[in-house]
């Protein structure tokens, strides 16, 4: 057994296409006319064949003669002797060629069986009609092998399938009456859904011009075969189409071709899941709506084939959504509303888009040809990474819209004609072609980026509205103007050169690239061959210069006219009342004007320190370089170091000396071991002899030291004490500057030890050595922000101290001393805040004293028995420095300073000491001042201390 569509079924129960079940019945009653219905046949040796579409007892069967145009109304034509009604199916069989229906006829449904002979159903000068209710949704069908002329008029009282199933071939013709006839050929389909269903690939419906489908029902075109609606050809005179019927059209499956001036524009939707054919329209200007060589549709939807040809389609209202395939030659023209097209066609003809909005979701929605755009067009993007390669050309006097809504696009196609660019939608459109539209590019949102050299139109100017962007991408430019509200960015590399080849209008931002050096450093620029107004801001990136000093500056603004706007840097800080970027140790300002030429009004980047204020007839010039505001912080950060990792006196660490105490009955105290702690604090301002970048410093230590003494010696010429310290420190410097002020915060701890010989002699020697780990923040006030945090240093410190006792009166002792200290100090190397690499170069001191104290000490037995004493000391000191100070490394730049070398001191101090010496209590004040300059730089140092002996 075959299945209707001709494929072999394996199955012991089957059910058979009705029309083969008819067939069957048909065989088996020749005349159809038995009131009993057949729902099986039993075949022998087969199997039960149980039938979908059994013959119904209340079918009416044709019987009339075997003439042309028998009448349908006679009850002698029926083999029932009745003529059927609205509810009746009418089977046509046997010889007659033509059935002639009465006026106001109504059937069920009508069933041509392939015996018919059935041709027409009409009379070309009848005005009959005929209403066709369907059964169950079958109006006609026919199984002959012929076409079939169908009704002149035609009502539909439901909906209903006109039905072609012959597998050889067969099907309907709509033909109108001949001219003059005054009979008018119609199938109104009253509000219903009418389908035309040519089964197989071999069936045909066709509908000629003259005939028309009207109503406002719907039409649904399915099967494997041909509906063709075929308006008038080559004949001006005729513009009208036989599809006028306003509902939707619906090609599930096959093929609806249209002919001459037929058109779907009456249609309010079309839906193409199958193909919809227009290769064979007219080729003149038959559209009423002025198409020329092809036809229209209202609305678009559905994902099957369009097939052009030669002709274009127009869509002459919104709300298209085609998500199929467009292919021909011809072009689809686009008049109103929003529509879309996301599937990949082939069309060449090129697409128009007149008032209208186009979106695609596809980059060959828009197939190979040029995209025209006309009035209020637009065009959108509904997917990321699409491009277009379509030329675009702009009408004149259009105001064409691309609009990317959040979406990434790139028109890659040349973009020409005299209409104005607006680019909408916060997304990123990209042009890659090679542009030359004359009118406006207005970008109101999003981005706008050039993909090539030049590929902005020189014939257009650009007005960019606030929050919107134009990106060079690293490509040149020249544009005919440019208005200014949003951001103009030049790429990711320097070397890129804007040219407005007229006038700026700026309110916007610059953001351009540098490599930060000295004046020959590449750099983007903008070229303005007319006049500036307005007031915009820069933005620089550096593009890892590393800074260098500068003489006439990086010119990154050229104006050739009237240098009448004015262009702020958006720095990293500001100085001097203006902003400054950082590259490496410097910072670069940004100034109007030449050095050579004063007055030629472009802009430059220049690291150089403004002078100060002089005679404003003869501006004052400066040479001095414009260091960043973190070099003065990293200039002085090794003396604040130093100040925590220095040493003190012998007397300062433990007070009265560990001498043999005598009291005055002549009985003796001497300590051998001992442990003591000491505080001390001290504030240091300091005014560099040679400073690189004119720094000064305030600086406050705080100490708190403990140790333990002990005597490992005790012979006829001395004794000999060692110990162990330990200690704890915090520095907090304000450093401030021309180039920036900030501070220094530092903790450290270090551990130590001592040795000191006390000869008998009166003479003391002591050695010192201390190692200490530093942890320090720096800030910047002039930058706000940090520079550094927990930076991790360490110094170490060796010191020698000698002296001798001299009586000079009773209880009166001098005692000239000298002391020299080497101190070392490093910190590891960072990347400051502005990413400029910091390092020590040089931490190292190397400082003498010699001093000489008159002490006082008066000795008593107490009550118990046992000494105390009370000694009383002044000192003067004088210091001298034996190195060149501190250097720093600020990115390859060097950085040197160095305190005055000499300075004197005064001090007093005193120890108390009890129960045979067993605690004393010692302190010691020190005013200390540069010997040059001794207004500029002074310390104060306080100590004072507990020492308990045993």
């Amino acid at each position: 057994m075959k299945h209707s569509t001709r494929a072999n079924c394996a199955t012991s129960s089957a059910r058979i296409a009705y029309r083969r079940a008819r067939a069957i019945a048909h065989n088996l009653l020749p005349h159809l006319h038995s009131t009993d219905s057949y729902s099986v046949i039993a075949l022998v040796g087969a199997a039960t064949i149980a039938l979908t579409s059994s013959v119904r007892a209340d079918d009416y069967h044709f019987i009339g003669k075997n003439v042309l145009l028998d009448n349908w109304g006679k009850p002698t034509s029926w083999a029932e002797g009745k003529t059927p009604g609205g509810t009746d199916r009418a089977i046509i069989s046997g010889t007659a060629t033509g059935i002639l229906p009465s006026v106001g006829s109504t059937i069920g449904s009508i069933w041509i069986t392939e015996a018919s002979a059935l041709r027409t159903f009409n009379q070309a000068t009848s005005a009959a009609t005929i209403t066709i209710n369907g059964i169950n949704g079958t109006g006609v069908v026919s199984d002959a092998n012929r076409m079939i002329n169908f009704f002149r008029g035609t009502n539909l009282g439901g909906n209903i399938s006109i039905q072609a199933t012959n597998e050889a071939g067969g099907g309907f013709s709509f033909y109108p009456p001949p001219v003059g006839s005054g009979v008018k050929g119609f199938l109104d389909t009253n509000g219903y859904t009418l389908t035309f269903d040519p089964v197989n690939a071999a069936n045909v419906m066709n509908v000629t011009g003259g005939y028309e489908i009207i109503g406002s029902g719907n039409l649904i075109k399915t099967g494997a075969g041909l509906l063709s609606i075929e308006g008038y050809t080559n004949n001006t005179a005729h513009t009208s189409s036989p599809a006028v019927y306003s509902g939707s059209t619906w090609i599930q499956q096959g093929t609806l071709a249209l002919i001459g001036t037929a058109s779907l524009r009456n249609s309010s939707n079309v839906r193409v899941d199958g193909i919809l054919d227009i290769s064979a329209t007219a080729d003149g200007l038959y559209d009423p709506l002025g198409i020329l060589g092809g036809t229209s549709v209202s609305v678009l939807t559905g994902n099957g084939s369009i097939l052009l040809g030669a002709r274009n389609l127009a869509l002459n209202e919104g709300g298209s959504d085609f998500a199929g395939q467009i292919s021909g030659t011809g072009k689809l023209i686009f008049q109103q509303g929003t529509s879309a097209l996301t599937g990949e066609s082939t069309y060449s003809g090129g697409t128009d888009i007149i008032d209208a909005r186009l979106n695609t979701g596809n980059a060959k929605a828009l197939g190979s040809g040029t995209v025209t755009m006309q009035g209020n067009a637009t065009l959108g993007f509904l997917t990321d990474g699409m491009t277009l390669d379509n030329k675009v050309v702009l009408a004149n006097g259009s105001t064409s819209t691309i609009d990317t809504g959040a979406f990434i696009g790139t028109l890659a196609g040349d973009i020409s004609g005299n209409g104005s660019l607006t680019k909408q939608g916060n997304g990123t459109l990209t042009v890659a072609g090679s542009n030359s539209y004359t009118g406006s590019t207005n970008v109101l949102a999003g981005v706008l980026r050039a993909d090539a050299e030049n590929t902005l139109s020189a014939a257009s100017a650009v007005d960019l509205a606030t929050g919107a962007t134009l990106d060079l991408n690293g490509n040149g430019q020249t544009i005919a103007g440019l208005s200014n509200a949003g951001t103009i960015k030049f790429g990711t590399k320097a070397g890129t050169t804007l040219t407005v080849a007229g006038n700026y209008t700026g309110n916007g931002v610059i953001v351009l690239n540098t490599v930060l050096g000295g004046d020959d450093s590449p750099t983007d620029r903008l070229v303005i061959t007319g006049d500036t107004s307005g007031s915009a801001a820069l933005q620089v990136n550096n593009l890892k210069g590393e800074g260098a000093p500068t003489v006439a500056g990086i010119k990154i603004i050229d104006v050739a006219g009237s240098s009448d706007g004015t262009f702020s840097l958006n720095g990293d800080y500001e100085i001097q009342g203006e902003q400054a970027i950082v590259a490496g140790a410097y910072a670069y300002q940004l100034h109007k004007n030449g050095k050579a030429d004063t007055t030629d009004g472009d802009w430059y980047l220049r690291s150089t320190l403004k002078p100060k204020a002089a005679d404003p007839i003869t501006p004052p010039t400066s040479t001095k370089p414009l260091y960043q505001a973190g070099a003065p912080l990293y200039e002085a950060y090794p003396q604040v170091l130093q100040a925590l990792n220095g040493l003190s006196s012998l007397q300062q660490r433990v007070g009265d000396r560990y001498w043999v105490v005598q009291g005055s009955n002549g009985t003796t105290s001497t300590a051998r071991s001992s442990v003591w702690g000491r505080i001390e604090g001290a504030h240091n301002r300091l005014m560099p002899n040679s400073t690189t970048t004119l720094t000064a410093y305030d600086v406050d230590t705080y100490k708190m030291q403990a140790g333990l003494d002990g005597q490992f010696v005790d012979g006829d010429s001395g004794r000999l004490i060692g110990g162990l310290t330990a200690q704890y420190g915090k520095a907090s410097a304000d450093v401030w500057s021309v180039f920036g002020d900030g501070t220094i915060d530092t903790e450290g701890y270090g551990l130590g030890a001592t040795l000191t010989w006390y000869g008998n002699s009166d003479t003391y020697v002591d050695g010192q050595v201390q190692a200490n780990w530093f942890d320090s923040d720096l800030s910047s006030v002039t930058a706000e922000r940090g520079m550094t945090d927990s930076n991790k240093g360490f110094g170490y410190a060796l010191g020698m101290e000698a002296g001798k006792r001299f009586a000079v009166a009773p209880g009166w002792t001098l005692t000239p001393q000298a002391q020299l200290i080497y101190s070392s100090v490093d910190f590891n190397s960072f990347n400051d805040a502005f990413g400029a690499r910091v390092s020590l170069k040089d931490g190292d001191s190397l400082n003498g004293r010699l001093g000489l104290s008159a002490d006082y000490r008066e000795s008593w037995q107490a009550a118990n028995g046992l000494v105390s004493s009370a000694n009383v000391y002044g000192i003067v000191n004088l210091y001298y420095e034996f190195l060149d100070g501190a250097r720093t490394d600020l990115a390859g730049t060097s950085l040197g300073i160095r305190n005055e070398r000499f300075w004197g001191g005064v001090g007093l101090g005193s120890t108390y000491s009890w129960f045979g010496g067993k605690y004393s209590f010692y302190g010691e004040g020190l005013l200390k001042t540069s010997l040059v300059h001794p207004s500029d730089s002074f310390g104060v140092n306080g100590t004072v201390g507990f020492k308990v002996s045993f």
